[in-house]
């Protein structure tokens, strides 16, 4: 049976647990597990792939960095009640940021979540050429807008012919704005992690709303419903506000460039076990499953919507994505070819802290993780 809108809106019975796992396997930040005695036992893809990040641990599986282990057995002093615990160490010419945190669900394991980034700054580096390209086309852009306006002013009432080029020149600027703006929020989420000492406890909520706002005239004029829907006791994640906001936009924005009119786009917030959801959902043509992973690509776009001159840049899934994987979360979507889409910005909540999210179950002091739970090994390789 062909799957309906209100089908759509049925929650997704996939355990919170699950999901965890996958962030964890999909993040850009590197996560290794150690057990009782400090040797590492489950470690996911960037670890591993990272020679950068594996210079950490020795041929034997512990950490070859005496500060480090010394910070790891401080943690499992202080137990699991004490939150985790962040550093900064240096390897290979690079500095690391590390988070060691102690599991409950296994007594003395740690995890540690660990974040590279060059000691110094190499002006020749990707992220930093595109800050100075976008710093540099905004004051050109700026002049440009304001000729158009006043060509505008003087051809009204000019010959149709004049009129039409102007407006195809403001189209054509408008694009032009859309991509310097979505390379600046592209730049911006690369460097992300060099941001977190400013970051503060964000708001999901308010976010939400605020975007809502934003967009309620335009779905209106386009002929959508755009429905909110507010789960008001989900926690405050730390982050970066604004890009969280623009990663929240960009999926609006998305569906009502796609979606088909009439019908609802929904955009709601909600919590799913240890796990903050944004997710934008629409009732448009849908995205052939073998479309589906290349959407997320800079630059990408669908033949349809090139074909139809819809108008955008191949950014905004890629900067949400971004964001997304820069605070631990991950951007998922669920699609089908004439169903509709559903896109999901899911947030790992913390364990302890400001947030608080209910414990696991215990363990057996040396007990065997992969005996006891698989959900908890299901995003982690066998030990390294």
């Amino acid at each position: 049976m062909r799957r309906t809108w209100r089908s759509a809106e049925a929650p997704a019975t996939v355990p919170a647990s699950d999901v965890a796992s996958e962030i964890v396997w999909g993040s850009l930040a590197g996560v290794a597990v150690f057990d009782h005695s400090g040797r590492l036992a489950y470690s996911n893809p960037t670890f591993r792939q990272s020679s950068l990040l594996s210079e950490l641990v020795d041929g034997r599986g512990y950490l070859a960095s005496a500060a480090l282990e010394g910070v790891r057995r401080e943690v499992v002093h202080r137990g699991d009640g004490s939150g985790p615990r962040s550093t900064r160490t240096v390897a290979g010419g690079h500095t690391l940021d590390v988070e060691v945190v102690p599991l409950k669900v296994a007594p003395e394991w740690t995890a540690m979540v660990i974040r590279g980034r060059e000691t110094d700054s190499d002006p020749s580096s990707d992220a930093l050429t595109l800050s100075l390209l976008v710093h540099e086309l905004r004051g050109p852009l700026l002049l440009a807008q304001e000729s158009l306006e006043v060509l505008t002013q003087l051809a009204d009432g000019s010959p149709a012919e004049l009129r039409d080029a102007v407006a195809r020149q403001g189209r054509s600027l408008t694009r032009l704005t859309g991509l310097v703006q979505g390379l600046s929020d592209l730049s911006r989420a690369r460097a992300l992690d060099r941001t977190r000492h400013s970051w503060t406890a964000v708001d999901l909520a308010r976010q939400v709303e605020d975007v809502a706002e934003i967009y309620r005239e335009l779905a209106v004029a386009r002929g959508f419903d755009l429905v909110v829907a507010l789960e008001r006791d989900v926690p405050a994640i730390d982050g970066h506000a604004e890009l969280l906001a623009r990663a929240i936009a960009n999926l609006v924005d998305n569906a009502l460039k796609y979606a088909s009119a009439p019908g609802p786009i929904r955009l709601s917030l909600r919590r799913s076990g240890a796990l903050a959801v944004v997710e934008v959902a629409d009732s448009g043509p849908g995205i052939a499953q073998a479309d589906q992973p290349s959407i997320f690509t800079e630059f990408y776009r669908l033949p349809a919507a090139r074909a139809a001159r819809t108008p955008g840049t191949g950014l905004g899934l890629a900067v949400a994505r971004r964001v997304a994987q820069a605070h631990g979360g991950r951007l998922s979507l669920e699609s089908q070819v004439g169903a509709g889409s559903a896109f999901r910005l899911s947030f790992l909540l913390a364990r302890g802290g400001r947030i608080g999210v209910e414990p696991g179950p215990r363990w057996e002091a040396g007990a065997s993780v992969a005996t006891q739970d698989p959900t908890f090994t299901r995003g982690f390789a066998s030990p390294p």
